[in-house]
């Protein structure tokens, strides 16, 4: 397996994690997110309303499917 596809994988897996989170515990703590993180909540929110949720989800089949792609085998 190339390393590059492990690497963006996880990558997009930990973008999932921390998106969900944020968004996730922006609804249960308001304002009491950091500058950065109450931004990134109110954008989403903003743009997507409550299907913001499904952003995260997309980044974890990006990952999963970018971790797990195999290379052509060489005859």
């Amino acid at each position: 397996m190339n390393k590059k596809n492990e690497l963006i994988g996880i990558g997009w897996f930990a973008a999932s994690l921390f998106l969900f989170l944020l968004l996730f515990f922006g609804l249960l703590a308001g304002p009491e997110l950091g500058v950065a993180g109450s931004a990134i909540k109110r954008i989403f929110f903003y743009i997507f309303g409550y299907a913001s949720f499904i952003v995260p989800v997309l980044f974890g089949f990006l990952g999963y499917y970018s971790f797990n792609k195999n290379e052509p085998k060489k005859p």
